[in-house]
């Protein structure tokens, strides 16, 4: 009768340690399929609202900066007729750049959107080479020139730089090239929005998105502190400063970085979206934290003025902002960080 109780109590321990089992394993189980869901909704919020809204005014950028290219007004006004519609093309870039995966990555066609930084003054070479074949009238079509001087951030050069007489000396042929970037550029920003469309909806892009998101944010926010804080500092009139000043000729390094910032500020400060209402679900005191620094430095961005001492305060907020995005979000979030994608050259 002994062994009899002691085999009815060892069965109900079992029993019972079988249901909290089932129980947890249930409770994990649903945990992780909450979590795909809202990554899922994230996914589908990214692309449909995000994304969408921001390529289809790039485009409408680039379409305007086309029209004006085509126009008689192109030839006889020259570089001061684009000017405009050059700076809303690249402030339109500026406000997605911080998404540095999925289609917008297929074929390199974010660093054939916009080549910056320019490590090796690569652009520089390049330039001297089309003005030599520019004199012989020896310039390839667009489309097999080097994506150094076909990017965003060579339009810039052609309207605002000051040693780009030489361009202008053929203003008929300026205008023509500037024709066929914009087109390249539209074409690429429509393509890639139709991929961000299917991309919203492919589960296979689901399951990498946690990682791609968080890793990219991260890589950006370095971005920002390491070459572009700095670069907006320099002083545009040095040449020997110059090499990785974003946007010197138009003198918009300051203002890009604003538009970065206010990026990130929807994409991670707000409960009710994006990135913002993950952290704001899975922890509310990070969620808090990242939030009220994101304010402070987009309060700062919005008062940037290049070589003042506004560059030394968001240096050390943003310092301070990516501190606390790798301390916290990656864990909160469940996602293994890897390398930095800017690592290398």
């Amino acid at each position: 009768m002994r062994f009899k109780y002691i085999f009815v109590a060892f069965f109900a321990v079992v029993a019972a340690m079988l249901f909290v089992q089932k129980a947890t394993l249930r409770t994990t189980s649903s945990d992780g399929n909450n979590k795909a869901k809202q990554w899922k909704k994230t996914q589908e919020q990214l692309a449909s609202e995000f994304l969408s809204s921001r390529y289809s005014k790039l485009k409408a950028s680039l379409e305007n900066l086309h029209e004006k290219t085509v126009s008689k007004n192109c030839a006889t006004k020259g570089a001061p007729y684009l000017q405009q519609a050059t700076v809303d093309v690249l402030l339109g870039w500026a406000k997605i750049e911080m998404i540095h995966f999925g289609p917008i990555d297929h074929e390199m066609g974010y660093t054939k959107t916009y080549f910056w930084p320019d490590k090796h003054k690569a652009m520089s070479r390049h330039l001297n080479k089309l003005r030599i074949d520019l004199r012989y009238n020896q310039v390839r079509p667009v489309q097999e020139l080097p994506l150094t001087v076909t990017g965003l951030q060579a339009i810039e050069h052609y309207v605002f730089a000051k040693d780009a007489f030489w361009f202008w000396k053929k203003p008929s042929h300026a205008c023509k090239m500037l024709a066929q970037i914009t087109t390249l550029h539209s074409r690429r920003i429509q393509n890639t929005l139709a991929s961000w469309q299917k991309w919203k909806a492919d589960p296979k892009q689901q399951k990498s998105l946690a990682r791609e998101f968080v890793q990219a944010s991260a890589d950006f926010l370095e971005k920002i502190e390491e070459i572009k804080i700095p670069a907006a500092k320099k002083n545009p009139a040095k040449k020997h400063r110059r090499k990785n000043l974003e946007a010197p000729n138009a003198g918009l390094s300051a203002i890009i970085l604003r538009e970065n910032f206010l990026g990130l500020a929807e994409l991670f400060g707000d409960p009710n979206n994006y990135l913002g209402k993950l952290l704001a679900k899975e922890d509310t005191a990070v969620f808090k934290k990242i939030k009220d620094k994101l304010a402070k430095v987009t309060s700062l961005a919005e008062q940037l003025e290049p070589n003042t001492d506004s560059i030394r305060s968001i240096l050390s907020e943003t310092q301070k902002l990516k501190e606390l995005y790798l301390k916290n979000v990656p864990s909160v979030l469940g996602v293994q960080m890897g390398f930095n994608a800017s690592d290398g050259d």
